[in-house]
């Protein structure tokens, strides 16, 4: 028997992992005032506001794999009647600068945060598109059904859409499409504010499992498997606890959830954190095996290689214990 440390991490990668993005109205290159919220890697889609409809409508189109959706403060007018909506685009209409001025100010709100950096004059079709926009639970239904996270974030003192609607429009849906007895998953993450408002609340607390072998880290599974939900709360599942990171089906071992998608981040980013790993192989470990993981293998992330690898020699009668990090 041959045990094996190792630290490894994405070294010299091809690619820059990048999300995409979609501006809110009369905004650009905003994604800046979300940091501490955003994931950034290719398989999150995001939006503020109007980006927010925008990404929803790309997520809808798109082929490609996608994990995570993060929509913050979405637009939402289905609150309003026609009357309000009409006097939205003949304001506009009469004067754009003044309206998009006012705007800029409400987005802020009550922050004295200056915006003026972001702005980008929307267009009176933009307009339009945003106020008569309906958020279709058939279309969050298949963003859900092909297994992606959706976090909503609102803005407890936003101005421009009645927050407690909002929230309480996707709590709803949260729990329509939620039922108990269902591993169908959704995540709803509504935020007291956003990063330019005070009093922002993010909570770090996190959740650890001694995970056994014949668990899957995943919220369902199409087999029927035991997954590790079922080894937590029943709390744990509805209230969006997601795993940091995964263990496969038969590995064991230390196993954290957060309800934070920045720690997630943060901790599965291989550029922010170096993984120690222990490998135990049969046979034994060559100077030609250590070679190779210190050259590195090509993925579709870049050069996936060991920054250090060590052997640590153990006996038990006729087999031997090494180790590499």
């Amino acid at each position: 028997m041959n045990c094996v440390n190792m630290r490894a991490f994405h070294a010299h990668a091809l690619k820059k992992l990048l999300m995409i993005f979609f501006s809110g109205f009369c905004l650009q290159n905003e994604e800046a005032l979300f940091e501490p919220y955003l994931i950034k890697n290719d398989f999150t889609v995001a939006g503020f506001s109007y980006g927010a409809i925008k990404a929803v409508q790309y997520a809808l189109a798109s082929k490609t794999r996608i994990d995570t959706l993060q929509l913050f403060s979405p637009a939402f007018f289905g609150d309003k009647d026609a009357k309000f909506k009409k006097l939205q685009t003949l304001s506009f209409t009469k004067n754009s600068d003044a309206y998009t001025q006012n705007f800029m100010q409400n987005c802020a709100y009550p922050s004295t945060f200056n915006l003026a950096p972001f702005f980008q004059k929307g267009s009176i079709e933009e307009l339009n598109e945003l106020l008569h926009y309906t958020w279709n639970e058939a279309h969050l239904q298949a963003l859900k059904e092909r297994g992606i996270t959706i976090e909503v974030y609102v803005g407890e003192c936003d101005t421009i859409i009645n927050a407690l609607h909002v929230k309480d429009f996707f709590r709803a849906l949260c729990e329509r499409l939620l039922p108990k007895t269902s591993r169908a998953y959704i995540a709803m993450n509504i935020l007291e504010s956003l990063p330019a408002l005070p009093n922002t609340q993010v909570s770090k607390e996190l959740l650890a499992l001694n995970k056994p072998k014949g668990y899957l880290v995943t919220r369902s599974d199409d087999l029927g498997r035991k997954t590790v939900y079922d080894l937590l709360p029943e709390w744990a599942f509805s209230d969006g606890w997601m795993p940091i990171g995964r263990l496969d089906l038969d590995s064991k071992g230390l196993l954290l959830f957060t309800t934070n998608s920045k720690i997630n981040h943060a901790l599965t980013t291989p550029k922010n954190c170096i993984k120690v790993y222990e490998i135990w192989v049969r046979g034994h470990v060559s100077d030609e095996h250590i070679e190779e993981a210190l050259n590195g293998v090509q993925s579709a992330q870049g050069l996936l290689k060991a920054l250090e690898v060590k052997k640590n020699q153990h006996g038990w009668g006729k087999n031997q214990t090494q180790s590499c990090h």
